[in-house]
């Protein structure tokens, strides 16, 4: 290697050759597995947002891995991207939910007047405020329960899912009996992803209310991601019948399991039902622009208009935007009607909306700018991307080779329910495949995992001439998928080439290499 000379040179503390690797069982751990000692690791820690928009909802993603960039500090995780990685929210599913019941008079003063001012501010999203208002309701009053109520919901939506659940137990030591606490609670829990403690809290409040929609309805949500399909539409129906056919996220909901089962004429039939329900429900609107998207070019047309009837409806709705940027690459690469800018405009918001972080709209906008010509940008795309997913999504590479080879006829274009690594997904095998711009490529073999198609992909990418991969981004990006897939020689070898590319000047790179270099002397 030529650049093993310069390299020694830059970081002399560690005296070991690249061709001197130590071969040992020892590796790093892949997706999904458990670090072994002195590798990485990754933590969710919650950390209360910014008020405002729902887009500011978020938590914040912390990284104690040997490969984190300097920008990874700081990204965020929104709600909806958190709830995928705990496998308990598909993208265009409504979520768990439970209701603050109303007091039967407006309060004139006292504690009770401090929970319906915290109130409008949970409302306003102004979750730090409304909390410190339910605490001081609740020193004055411990058995307020729409304070308890309140205060859960306002931890939940911050995301502070732990203190939801211990203010529940708190709220129900204080009131027993309560079926809207005792709800409420099966929802922190299933938010925090104890599905089975959930299902378990649900039928506690079924077995002494058995008219309790909220609770029929959460359990067709817990239901649905253990894959207990018929269950889950046993508890929708009921949800439906007991509140008159008049429950739009049941009906959402219960589209997506016949979407995921393959039924996609039953999905369209609920997703109209739910957006008959209630005229103005964004998300039923995004979930018809998919299925349309699903069905074919002949019906992008109608695709793109419920999409952008969603983003009229709810103007920061960054999955939507998704959808729509690929419909517009999508239709500009099968009818030539060039609205790549299009595309790229929709990707970018999705991108902003979503704090930065959305290591799929990253990716398509790749793809967008690899159409425009413009790879250098697209490069740095990729490796965006990549970095947000921690290095495992395969799709990623294959795109990224894709770009390096110009073969824009094998580009990928999906969303989160396309991606068989997202454990969000209700039903990973009958999810529809991607589209792609010209005849799909092999599918890896029935039951192959992500961590073995990674490896299918990285063995095209080494088959690559040098000349080709030679870019510092391209570099680091296999570097990140070969280090969550455990290949310590490959992450050190690309990290190095990719530190040596940028002329010394990729501080990330540097690093990376920097780290692996002592974590190999330690084996």
């Amino acid at each position: 290697m030529a650049f093993l000379g310069s390299l020694l040179l830059v970081f002399p503390s560690t005296a070991l050759a690249l061709g001197n690797l130590p071969q040992s069982s020892k590796r790093l751990p892949g997706p999904g597995e458990k670090p072994q000692q002195g590798s990485s690791s990754l933590r969710l820690d919650a950390n209360t947002p910014k008020s405002g928009s729902s887009g500011s909802l978020s938590l914040r993603l912390n990284v104690s891995s040997p490969l984190r960039s300097s920008s990874s500090a700081t990204l965020r995780l929104n709600m909806t991207e958190l709830g995928q990685r705990l496998g308990v929210q598909q993208v265009g599913e409504a979520v768990a939910r439970f209701e603050r019941k109303a007091p039967a008079k407006p309060a004139l003063s006292g504690p009770e007047l401090q929970c319906e001012k915290a109130d409008k501010l949970l409302d306003q999203e102004q979750f730090s405020q409304a909390i410190d208002l339910y605490n001081q309701a609740l020193a004055k009053n411990p058995k307020l329960v729409n304070a308890y109520a309140g205060l859960s919901e306002a931890y939940i939506r911050s995301g502070d899912l732990d203190s939801a659940t211990r203010k529940f137990q708190e709220a129900i030591a204080q009131n027993p009996n309560n079926p809207d606490l005792e709800l409420g609670f099966g929802v922190a829990l299933y938010r925090t992803g104890r599905i089975d403690d959930a299902i378990q809290q649900y039928n506690r409040v079924l077995e002494k209310q058995k008219q309790q929609p909220e609770a029929h309805y959460n359990l067709g949500i817990a239901y649905a991601h253990q894959g207990k399909f018929e269950e889950a539409i046993g508890e929708y129906q009921t949800a439906l019948v007991q509140r008159n056919k008049n429950f739009p996220e049941a009906a959402n909901n219960l589209g997506l399991i016949y979407e995921a089962t393959g039924n996609l004429e039953k999905a369209g039939e609920q997703f109209r039902a739910a957006v008959t329900q209630r005229a103005a429900y964004p998300l039923a609107h995004y979930n018809l622009g998919r299925l349309y998207m699903a069905l074919g070019p002949t019906k992008y047309d109608d695709a793109i208009k419920e999409c952008q009837t969603a983003v009229n409806q709810q103007s920061n709705f960054p999955e939507a935007f998704l959808t729509l940027g690929n419909l517009y690459l999508l239709r500009s690469t099968l009818r030539d009607t060039n609205e790549f800018d299009q595309a790229i405009t929709a990707y970018r918001k999705a991108i902003e909306q979503r704090d930065k972080f959305y290591p799929l709209a990253h990716e398509h906008l790749a793809i967008a700018l690899t159409f425009k010509g413009n790879k250098t940008e697209a490069f740095a795309e990729y490796r965006t991307a990549i970095d947000q997913s921690d290095g495992t999504s395969f799709e990623t590479i294959e795109n990224m080779i894709s770009t390096l080879l110009d073969d824009r006829d094998r580009f990928l274009i999906g969303n989160e329910q396309s991606r068989a690594a997202n454990p969000g997904n209700l039903r990973k095998s009958k999810t529809p495949a991607p589209k792609t711009t010209s005849a799909p490529r092999k599918k890896p073999e029935k039951g192959a995992s992500s961590g073995d198609a990674m490896l299918d992909v990285l063995s095209r990418y080494e088959d690559l001439a040098d000349e080709v991969k030679d870019i510092a981004d391209v570099r680091y990006a296999a570097g990140r998928a070969y280090f969550s897939g455990g290949d310590w020689n490959g992450a050190l070898r690309e990290m190095a080439k990719a530190y040596e590319l940028s002329g010394s000047k990729d501080k990330d790179a540097g690093q990376a290499t920097s780290t692996l270099l002592t974590l190999l002397s330690q084996y």
